[in-house]
């Protein structure tokens, strides 16, 4: 799983281990002019799902494109469109909180269904990606209940959160 300032050093092209990148929109805008693409953040907002199977393509990984909805595209084209957001959750710190939820996902092989040196599928990768992106949706909502949205007030809601979803 690659985030934040790794985007700005991950290589284009096949890689031996499966990966998520998980850009915002400027970040997507980012991995495509290193692919050799140019585009507008506002061109990217019009069409996600076709920048997004760019940088998937290009990169050969799995991409998460977060916002208000985000999108999950693999490689092959396959997606799914998340729209659990909330708007609460456009504060410093909350994607490190994402990252941190997908990182527990991809790490626990009760839930890749891997083991040993097997590969982890990008249909799985696309599931625990958008998985973890409701559940940083409901963790948004929860906490801004509560009062205001920061990282570590997500993080103080977040083992009640995750229990509603069974973790």
């Amino acid at each position: 799983m690659i985030d934040a300032s790794g985007l700005e050093v991950v290589p284009t092209g096949p890689s031996e281990q499966p990966r998520v990148l998980t850009p915002h929109a400027k970040e997507l805008r980012m991995l495509l002019r290193r692919a050799g693409v140019s585009v507008t953040t506002e061109e990217i907002r019009q069409d996600p799902i076709r920048w997004t199977r760019w940088v998937a393509l290009a990169y050969n990984a799995v991409v998460l494109l977060k916002g208000p909805t985000s999108y999950v595209v693999a490689p092959n084209g396959a997606n799914l469109v998340v729209c659990h957001a909330a708007a609460q959750l456009a504060t410093a710190g909350s994607g490190d909180v994402l990252t941190g939820i997908l990182g527990y996902m991809l790490s626990d092989s009760s839930l890749t269904g891997v083991h040993g040196l097997e590969t982890v599928s990008n249909t799985r990768l696309m599931e625990l990606t958008a998985c973890a992106a409701v559940i940083h949706g409901q963790l948004g909502r929860v906490t801004a209940a509560q009062g205001t949205v920061s990282a570590s007030r997500l993080i103080d809601q977040l083992p009640a959160v995750m229990k509603e979803f069974g973790f």
